[in-house]
């Protein structure tokens, strides 16, 4: 009886299988299902699988790409549009400045430059250049104002070609540029040099207010721009 059963054991542990053994059995067994799988179906149908999946998988990716574009594309439109209002209400707050000192001081004081004539001078001749009559004394001054303010804040809004920080200084240089150009330029234009060159002191307004201007117009830029970013 014993030797019946030594003689089991040994026959159990020559013919057993141990649990790596196994496992590595059950592995094959599981790859050889599916490469079979994959080799039982007919070739037409396993292209057509395969060519399905690339499909799916090249749409996918083109409609992320296009996405990302799309989002690409508003953040930039909406950063130029932002980019613009800023530009235009410093240019604005520059001009709106420049006309309130000169407004202020053509009342208080005698030798203050009269930028307001110049501008009614300006437009006066163009009309007449083009065959047109120039509106009377009030309405003339009325669109003489409104011409500077317009014509200033376009001028002015240059501060925002560059960076924020240093509008400041790209403001003061764009009026000491503008003021330098009212004094020396309207002689030459036939516009007189009375109501902006008449004395030294108006020569000095003149290009003090515009450069004033300026450091205004830069000024808010870099305020507006600050508080969008």
């Amino acid at each position: 009886m014993s030797a019946w059963k030594g003689e089991r054991t040994f026959s159990t542990a020559r013919c057993g299988v141990s649990d790596g053994e196994r496992s590595a059995s059950a592995a094959g067994l599981a790859k050889a299902r599916r490469i079979s799988c994959t080799r039982a179906l007919p070739p037409g149908l396993y292209a057509q699988r395969h060519g399905n999946i690339s499909r799916r998988v090249t749409s996918g990716a083109l409609e992320m790409s296009g996405l990302q574009t799309l989002m690409a594309l508003r953040a930039g439109a909406h950063s130029q549009s932002h980019t613009g209002f800023e530009a235009l209400a410093s240019g604005l707050a520059g001009a709106l400045a420049l006309t309130a000192v000169h407004q202020l001081a053509r009342c208080c004081v005698a030798e203050a430059p009269r930028m307001d004539t110049l501008g009614e001078r300006t437009i006066a001749k163009t009309m007449r250049a083009l065959d047109l009559e120039p509106p009377s004394q009030p309405h003339l001054h009325q669109a003489a104002l409104v011409g500077d303010i317009v014509s200033n804040s376009v001028y002015y809004s240059l501060v925002a070609t560059g960076k924020p920080e240093t509008a400041p200084v790209r403001g003061t240089l764009l009026g000491l540029a503008a003021g330098i150009g009212a004094v020396a330029l309207p002689p030459r234009m036939g516009l007189g040099e009375s109501p902006s060159g008449r004395t030294a002191a108006t020569q000095a307004m003149a290009i003090s207010w515009y450069t004033l201007g300026g450091l205004a117009a830069g000024y808010a830029y870099k305020l507006l721009a600050g508080r969008s970013e």
